[in-house]
């Protein structure tokens, strides 16, 4: 009974929904453009974001993801990536609040900005503690609702990429409460054995 009662505790809390925001393979290219990055609105879930770079300084990926009032961003990781580089090759994965960069994306890029350096080692890690662990955060986490642009970029060699954007509604008492009911229905039940 306790195990049932358990495995459908998880299988309730694993149920999230998963949206893909934006698969470049399917809709088009993400934007390049700094001052007009892809609008991407996050929704409660498991928000996925596919793409590719193409090895070089010109082919950014810039989008804005809006969290709604509400909600909160828990965890940003990095769920699938395949690279034609070595297997230690890494890409570049910034943010910054804001609808758009304080600047254009550059090597030179001096404005504060969290990020990460990402490759195969990273993959199933929430980076979003990393990304938000200096300026323009400073240890931030999670991110409340609002807008983050996004950069990512790639200059060695071509790659792809899915990004997994955990959103999360403020407070989430629903999830909490059937997990603490299950375990106190679970003490009550072996103690009464």
């Amino acid at each position: 009974m306790i195990r049932v009662l358990f495995f459908s505790v998880l299988l309730i809390l694993s149920s999230r929904a998963q949206i893909v925001l934006k698969d470049e393979s399917l809709t088009g290219d993400i934007s390049d453009d700094y001052l007009s990055p892809t609008t991407l609105t996050a929704v409660e879930g498991d928000n996925r974001v596919i793409g590719s770079l193409n090895g070089s300084n010109t082919d950014l990926d810039l989008f804005t993801l809006i969290i709604s009032t509400g909600y909160q961003l828990q965890g940003i990781s990095l769920v699938g990536y395949s690279t034609g580089g070595s297997i230690d090759n890494e890409g570049f994965f910034g943010v910054q609040p804001g609808s758009t960069l304080s600047r254009e994306p550059s090597n030179s890029f001096s404005d504060p900005i969290g990020y990460v350096l990402y490759g195969y080692m990273d993959l199933g890690i929430n980076l979003l503690p990393t990304m938000a662990n200096g300026p323009p955060f400073w240890g931030l986490n999670p991110f409340p609702s609002g807008e983050y642009a996004f950069w990512l970029n790639e200059t060695s060699s071509a790659s792809t990429y899915e990004w997994s954007f955990d959103i999360v509604a403020i407070p989430e008492p629903s999830s909490t409460m059937i997990v603490v009911s299950a375990m106190s229905f679970g003490l009550l039940i072996r103690k009464r054995r």
